[in-house]
């Protein structure tokens, strides 16, 4: 509600600035000299001062006023104040066409005149009541058509504030807190040294605390809140003032920092009681004793909801009774007055459901005031239309008496109509300028969103190619453990038949050279075995481990599995497994070698742990009808669970116990396979078996 305040405290602001405030003792005067005799401009003058006036007040009165005042023959300088003084009139009545129609009606007059500060002025607020009724883009559209008349004609920095406070407003509503704060800003600065506009200026500095807290800073928001109570103490708006209380309180309490909300909240009441602000009054008590029930003063708390209920249901404001009825519950439950607790419940409810009933009570009044008013108007157009008849005889019986007065008229009504052309071709021209801002404005957006999408796909595929490696090091590191074990056998024997080459080195001279020859022979037969061993071990390895991830080579898939074989040999559980491998078809293909070994190893791992210990593995290739290549690799272990089946290729998903897997095997394996343009299959039948098939093409163009 307050921030509402706030927002059309902004809207009447600038209107104000055009016409300047007028106090009651001076709408007093003002009526007291329209019962006098005075000439049409004088009364014209004054009507518009007083319907300024009666804005907030009595908005139907201003709206009498007005049209006593357009029923006067007045230059067009005088209309179209009175035209923008019946918008702000319409606005606040909620009659939205009829507010629009006056506007536009004062604009036109306006471009007639070629006075484009009003221009500016006019539009600006016409966006304020655009984004009021709910028409934020409509309300944008209008304020950047404002703008671009700024390139076009010389403006006083102070000239363009309201403009760009206004757009400010509109940008926080689109939630595009960063540029609701940059054009606070602009308008901020354009105000700062000019004395005359520190009204203007505090509004925007409200505005601007308001968008700093749905930014997410509400420490600067408490800074400028500060400033603006500052300045509303030294203008004397007592009504604003004691809102900017209030919203501090309530940003107070947001930031935990209930003794300063209550401060504050204190202060903004004892402003609404000196002036007589009983609706207000009655909202600061309720919100009081809310934050006294917090800070868990239970009796202030009470007293205060009691004082604010009933002046709440004096104004006959269902929200005060709403917040005090709640505050007095919550008291009676911690006093454990139940019986209380239940009545304030009640009361709560109906204060609650009373406020709904109300917004649509007044939306149905607002519309019915709207019915009423285009009805008289409407009537009134009828009697301006026969009066124009009437008026038309009369001057064309006397252009046949006077033709040169004729002609004069003929060229001044060419003269407006061209006037009036070239003033839709400037509105034309800012309406194609605005659009190409736009369009340049939603062209860089989608600019920086492509840059910033390119650079998490960069960010994905190097996470994607660092968990293939670490995977692949992971899987390394399982068989340490048994490479380690199967290279010490290897290298004990060499270093056994190392010493007995040395030994039988030194009795060389002792045994007759035939012998000597055999006894060498029998030594490093074995020994050449052993470093073989080792060998390939080492090879093995070095296969796996390569990771050049775009490397493309044409690899034999059986002597790839027979690599992953050495490897996962060296598992202990391998002891009893069975492997069958039928390598007569197996078929050579274009890929990564060290990323398809990768595949082979994860997918022989586990099927040793399906096997768990003991069973069978069978490996076969075969070319398709396809001519792809397909490898299956199919154990007799355990098998996968069917609810499990659908999860298998989630990252981090396994069914191992903890300490046994990643979860990431089965995800990478599929991502490298699809890598290579083929296709990964997996059937599985609990407690029978697992089979997986794998599809490569035989040519490969470019890993993806």
């Amino acid at each position: 509600m307050h921030r509402l305040l706030f927002l059309l405290a902004f809207v009447f602001g600038i209107c104000m600035f055009a016409h300047g405030q007028v106090t009651p003792a001076q709408a007093d005067s003002l009526e007291a000299i329209l019962k006098k005799p005075a000439g049409n401009i004088e009364r014209a003058v004054i009507l518009n001062k007083l319907a300024t006036y009666y804005w907030q007040t009595n908005p139907k009165q201003s709206l009498a006023l007005i049209k006593t005042g357009l029923a006067l023959p007045l230059p067009d300088s005088l209309q179209r104040d009175l035209h923008e003084t019946m918008a702000v009139a319409y606005a606040i009545l909620a009659i939205t066409d009829s507010s629009f129609l006056h506007y536009h009606q004062a604009l036109d007059l306006s471009w007639v005149l070629h006075d484009t500060v009003r221009i500016v002025r006019t539009n600006t607020n016409l966006a304020n009541t655009y984004w009021v009724q709910g028409q934020v883009e409509t309300s944008l559209a209008t304020l950047l058509e404002t703008i671009a008349l700024f390139d076009s004609k010389k403006l006083k920095p102070q000239q363009k504030a309201g403009t760009y406070g206004t757009l400010g407003v509109v940008y926080s509503l689109l939630a595009n807190h960063d540029l609701a704060l940059h054009y606070d800003s602009l308008a901020i600065d354009m105000l700062i040294d000019v004395p005359s506009r520190r009204t203007t200026l505090n509004t925007i500095k409200s505005n601007m605390a308001n968008h700093l807290i749905d930014a997410g800073k509400p420490e600067k928001a408490e800074v400028v809140l500060k400033e603006v109570i500052v300045l509303e103490k030294e203008l004397g708006r007592a009504l604003i003032l004691g809102n900017s209380y209030v919203t501090y309180s309530l940003l107070m309490g947001k930031l935990n920092r209930i003794d300063e909300a209550y401060e504050s909240l204190s202060e903004a009441l004892a402003i609404f009681q000196k002036g007589n602000f009983a609706r207000e009054e009655a909202q600061a008590l309720s919100e009081l004793s809310g934050i006294e029930f917090k800070r868990k003063h239970f009796e202030s708390a009470e007293q205060l909801a009691q004082k604010g209920l009933k002046q709440s249901e004096d104004v006959k404001d269902w929200t005060g009774q709403k917040n005090a009825t709640f505050t007095l519950m919550q008291v009676a439950l911690v006093k454990q007055k139940f019986d209380d607790a239940a009545r304030y419940e009640l009361k709560y409810r109906v204060a609650s459901d009373s406020v709904v009933k109300g917004k649509n009570v007044e939306a149905t009044t607002a519309m019915r005031i709207k019915f009423d008013t285009q009805q008289k108007e409407k009537e009134n157009e009828i009697l301006k239309r026969d009066q124009l008849i009437n008026e038309s005889k009369l001057r064309t019986r006397n252009a046949l008496l006077i033709m040169g007065a004729a002609i004069v008229v003929l060229l001044g009504t060419l003269l407006f109509i061209s006037m009036r052309l070239r003033n839709k071709i400037k509105k034309v021209n800012l309406a194609l300028k605005r659009r190409n801002l736009e369009i340049e404005r939603k062209n860089m957006e989608i600019s920086k969103q492509n840059n910033v999408l390119e650079h998490t796909l960069r960010e994905l595929n190097e996470t994607q190619l660092q968990l293939i490696h670490s995977e692949k090091m992971a899987s390394l590191g399982q068989f340490t453990a048994g490479i380690a074990h199967e290279i010490n056998n290897p290298l004990n024997f060499i270093m056994g038949g190392l010493q007995g080459i040395t030994h039988t080195l030194k009795n060389a001279d002792s045994v007759p050279h035939t012998e000597l020859s055999q006894d060498l022979g029998d030594l490093i037969a074995p020994l050449e075995k052993g470093a073989f061993r080792v060998k390939k071990i080492v090879d093995s390895m070095l296969a796996i481990t390569r990771h050049s991830l775009n490397d493309i080579s044409s690899c034999d898939l059986a002597e790839n599995m027979k690599l992953a074989l050495m490897l996962v040999s060296t598992m202990p559980e391998m002891k009893n497994i069975t492997i069958n491998m039928a390598t007569e078809n197996a078929p050579v293909v274009e890929c990564n070698a060290g990323e398809i070994n990768q595949v082979f190893i994860n997918l022989l791992t586990n099927a040793v742990h399906a096997t768990q210990g003991a069973g069978m593995i069978g490996i076969i290739f075969l070319l398709d009808h396809h001519g792809h290549a397909v490898v299956k690799v199919k154990d007799n272990g355990k098998g996968i669970r069917p609810e499990d089946l659908p999860k298998i290729y989630d990252p981090f998903f396994t069914t191992k116990p903890a300490g046994q897997g990643t979860g990431l095997g089965l995800s990478i394996c599929r991502k490298i396979i699809e890598r290579h343009s083929g296709t990964m299959k997996i059937e599985s039948t609990f407690s029978v078996g697992t089979t997986v098939t794998i599809t490569l093409p035989v040519v490969q163009h470019q890993l993806m």
